[in-house]
């Protein structure tokens, strides 16, 4: 019944019916079933001490439950914003002037805040987009709140090292690292085009590495984003061109697939399986039939009654197993992160009895198809990346399965006879890296497709989108013996892998609240890619 409500209140928006609409969201985040819960002074009672009906908490995820309370404040502040215009020209009329006070959206913003903060029981991505209605810095609105999913996840508030010392006016928090690139779209004025995708025009090659536009290259903004990696036009800085080594990622358009996909195979058997001796009476694998348990689903947060309680989630159930194995997953290199992704899928293939058991699991085909792919692609990012991007998933997978960058870009490189550096040619290393020179980059990314790991679509956000995602994975030829373990050795020479992700914009589109985070996670492994149709004089902030 919470996701018919909430699957409601899209349409009672557009139709205008905002008292309604606040009605079904108090209904479905405070459990108020009264006629006149559309107050917001009295929508800021309910959210005060005492907290009589913590249960209400669970009606939806975390993530819908933070994007129920962003649309409840916007719902309040049309009908405030009409209230304060009728006040304003009653006051106009009499000859009085209007009282300049704290916004009562302000004041229901704080206390959403305050109470949701402490508890986890929306994202931090919410808490966010709540805060710049505030108008001060997020650090200011955050320093003195705790927030679990913050600390442990190392969400940064500002770029300042020490932002106490420093006066500023209006919202500012953390932005990410930006490269910045021209790009021509093509005319979308055809009345057929609406709605569809801005395509651009690509490079032509004229030789002696001097590219020209070329106006029969239709490209979508990824594939153009990709382009400028790989031939080295971006980054403009030198953090990932060199003198030496200039350009020469290629990759995927492929939204984290590739990194879910990595989570599975190194924590299925270490992690997934696992529960502390006292939770004799649970059980989170009820049939054989299962890729994940039950209880994946559970993002962690605490219920606030008299005393703070923890939600038996799956982070809280595993916590620390799964700290000890990201702290070992840490500390790896980048040949022993191949090694133990080679002998996860390995122990895997082992415990079938035959090849046909083999030929059955999907999973494990897949997993085969990409096994040198994976290991690179796990290389590049390092331990320190892939602990921190393991305890976001393990902290609240519903959420965080999706949101991750759209572009995976990999390079790898060696020293060369003469003391320098030169790139490897990645087909030698991966399986798919082949095909990105035929054309079909996205056969590889296609292959790994991991939202039956999480049992639904992962942007699915309501009862609508819970359906199993329609993408089919491509038909690969079956593989009945053990891939060979990938070596980062080149001639002789050690290799060492470069991975970043690179979220991609063009000029009109700006990070959801879920992607900040993530490029906040990632830090250095992660930046965006903005694309404007002429050079601008100011660097702008997404």
């Amino acid at each position: 019944m919470a996701y018919v409500l909430w699957d409601c209140i899209q349409l009672l928006e557009r139709n205008g019916l905002y008292q309604l609409a606040i009605s079904f969201l108090a209904t479905v985040l405070l459990g108020s079933t009264c006629a006149d819960n559309t107050d917001a002074h009295k929508i800021i009672g309910m959210l005060k001490p005492p907290y009589s009906l913590p249960y209400v908490q669970f009606f939806l995820p975390r993530r819908n439950r933070g994007k129920a309370f962003e649309r409840l404040v916007i719902d309040l502040a049309h009908i405030d914003r009409a209230q304060k215009k009728q006040d304003s020209n009653r006051m106009k009329r009499e000859g009085g002037s209007a009282t300049k006070d704290e916004s009562l959206i302000q004041k229901l913003c704080k206390v959403i805040i305050s109470t949701t903060s402490i508890t986890c029981s929306i994202p931090f991505c919410s808490l966010r987009s709540l805060s710049r209605r505030l108008k001060v810095p997020l650090y200011d609105t955050m320093k003195n709140l705790r927030n679990e999913e913050r600390e442990l996840l190392n969400i940064r508030l500002c770029n300042i090292k020490d932002p106490d010392g420093v006066k500023s006016s209006g919202y500012n928090d953390w932005t990410p690292t930006t490269d910045y690139a021209i790009a021509h779209a093509l005319s979308t004025a055809d009345k057929g085009s609406l709605g569809k995708r801005c395509s651009f025009v690509g490079w032509e090659s004229e030789g002696n590495d001097c590219d020209v536009w070329d106006a029969a290259k239709n490209l979508t903004v990824e594939e153009l984003a990709l382009d400028e990696y790989n031939k080295g036009r971006l980054p403009a800085d030198e953090s990932l061109n060199s003198r030496d080594v200039k350009g020469g990622f290629r990759g995927w358009h492929c939204e984290g697939s590739h990194i879910r996909a990595i989570f599975r195979i190194l924590c299925l058997r270490n992690l997934l399986a696992k529960c502390n001796e006292s939770d004799i009476y649970e059980n989170t694998f009820l049939t054989p039939y299962q890729t994940s348990p039950y209880d994946l689903h559970v993002g962690a947060q605490s219920i606030k009654t008299s005393s703070m309680q923890q939600v038996r989630s799956f982070y809280e159930r595993r916590r620390n197993s799964i700290e000890s194995v990201l702290q070992k997953i840490s500390h790896l290199d980048q040949q022993s992160l191949c090694d133990s992704i080679f002998h996860a899928v390995q122990k895997r293939y082992e415990s079938h009895q035959d090849v046909n058991g083999v030929l059955r699991d999907e999973s494990l085909q897949r997993d085969m198809a990409q096994l040198r792919t994976l290991s690179c692609v796990a290389a590049g990012l390092g331990g320190k990346a892939l602990a921190a991007i393991f305890r976001s998933l393990c902290f609240d997978y519903r959420h965080y399965c999706g949101g991750l960058p759209d572009l995976l870009l990999v390079r790898a490189t060696y020293i060369n006879e003469n003391g320098g550096t030169s790139l490897v040619d990645l087909s030698e290393i991966g399986e798919s890296f082949s095909d990105v020179e035929n054309g079909s980059a996205q056969r590889g990314a296609s292959m790994i497709i991991d939202d039956e790991f999480l049992g639904c679509s992962k942007n699915g956000d309501s009862l609508l989108g819970s359906q199993q995602s329609s993408r089919k994975a491509s038909t690969i030829e079956p593989i009945t013996s053990l891939p060979v373990r990938l070596s980062l050795k080149y001639s002789d020479k050690d290799v060492v892998v470069e991975t970043i992700l690179v979220e991609v914009k063009s000029a009109n589109d700006r990070l959801d609240p879920r992607q900040e985070d993530w490029l906040n996670i990632l830090d250095s492994k992660a930046r965006v890619c903005k694309f404007e149709s002429k050079k601008t004089k100011k660097a702008k902030s997404l």
